[in-house]
């Protein structure tokens, strides 16, 4: 179901025909973000403003729809996926960490305030996965530059899709119950 999260009424129409044509929404995977790589004395506000809008407001936007729907049917999950770079850092990324920090908040304080309504919210934090944006990431890294990033990761190399998809599916089971509030980093060793 396509919807745009910088608008509301989107968000609300998406998440009121998943719920029609698929039942009660028991977990919630925020999986959207902007990003830019660029020196930060470079950047504008007009910069930032995409990426605080999506990645920002409309994380919040959708998880206060959707957990309004799961609190009516008893509970659910949240799962919030972020780079890594809003958990350590990263130069050339100063406001796309600066937004993905904030789904640390995020997530802590839902956790906090929607488990007296049988809702856990969690974090996975995601290092560099091998995906079709890589190069978005690493630019159009030559060998030589990839053995250097493979080499910050004591595991030596990239994740790949299937590293993470299990740690999503694990909080987002009731096999994690009793697991709320965290921030869970899969990321090969990268600190």
């Amino acid at each position: 179901v396509p919807l745009d999260l910088t608008d509301r009424a989107s968000v609300e129409a998406a998440a009121q025909r998943v719920q029609a044509e698929l039942g009660p929404i028991g977990v919630l995977v925020n999986n959207a973000a902007a990003t830019q790589s660029k020196p930060f004395f470079e950047t504008t506000e007009a910069d930032w403003a995409p990426q605080v809008d999506v990645t920002v407001t409309g994380t919040l936007r959708i998880c206060h729809v959707v957990a309004q729907q799961m609190a009516a049917n008893g509970g659910g999950s949240i799962v919030n996926l972020m780079g890594d770079s809003g958990r350590v850092g990263e130069s050339r990324l100063l406001a796309t960490a600066t937004t993905r920090a904030s789904t640390i908040g995020l997530t802590k304080s839902l956790a906090k305030e929607l488990a007296r309504v049988g809702i856990r919210a969690n974090a996975v934090s995601i290092a560099l996965v091998r995906t079709d944006n890589l190069d978005a990431h690493t630019g159009d890294a030559d060998e030589e530059r990839m053995q250097r990033i493979k080499a910050l990761y004591p595991l030596g190399r990239l994740g790949r899709p299937d590293d993470v998809t299990p740690m999503i599916l694990l909080l987002a089971s009731p096999r994690s119950s009793w697991t709320t509030g965290q921030v869970i980093s899969v990321n090969g060793g990268y600190s």
